[in-house]
């Protein structure tokens, strides 16, 4: 049985609050990352001009690292937001169903890439995953059709691929208040 048109739209709320604030949260762990991998390559720098070609090699290494779990952090960000995009979509038109199952076929992809191991993200798409089953729950959608072994669609596929396009630009360009750069 399909729950008030009330519920539903509270269910909804809660997934695109859910959505912005892991988006938030990633965004000030991209910065706080990108500022640390920033100080690194200053210290591979004057561990040069020191030459102290060792250090400079360690400073490099976690560096590097950084830099990868940089474009990780960004790409999921830009899901996030993408996402969020995609939730007013729906509570605004009121096409929902459809959305709700990209959604939950993201999430599922997100974490067969192993994007969740980080904790932060892993609680943010923890709060989508519960909002978005409820909201399934609210609609009747069949279990099923929420499971995150479910093929992703066309839609899904477009918004991660999207999100991948854009957090490149971010990481190639730079935005706002950070600085990311490949």
């Amino acid at each position: 049985m399909i729950k008030g048109k009330r519920d539903v739209r509270r269910s909804l709320a809660k997934a695109i609050i859910a959505a912005k604030t892991g988006s938030a949260k990633l965004e000030r762990m991209a910065a706080r990352i990108d500022a640390r991998r920033g100080e690194l390559e200053r210290m591979v720098e004057d561990s040069i001009l020191r030459g102290d070609e060792e250090l400079a090699k360690r400073y490099a290494e976690e560096a590097a690292q950084l830099k990868s779990l940089l474009r990780r952090v960004v790409y999921l960000q830009t899901v996030l937001e993408r996402l969020r995009l995609r939730l007013e979509t729906a509570y605004e038109t009121g096409i929902i169903t459809e959305s709700i199952r990209s959604i939950a076929g993201i999430i599922g992809e997100l974490r067969v890439q192993d994007l969740a191991a980080i904790p932060e993200i892993g609680l943010s798409l923890d709060e989508i995953d519960e909002s978005i089953r409820a909201l399934g729950a609210d609609l009747s959608i069949p279990e099923p059709h929420m499971s995150p072994e479910t093929p992703l669609g066309e839609e899904a596929s477009k918004i991660l691929e999207e999100a991948r396009v854009i957090a490149e630009e971010k990481l190639k360009a730079g935005e706002g208040k950070h600085h990311y750069t490949a």
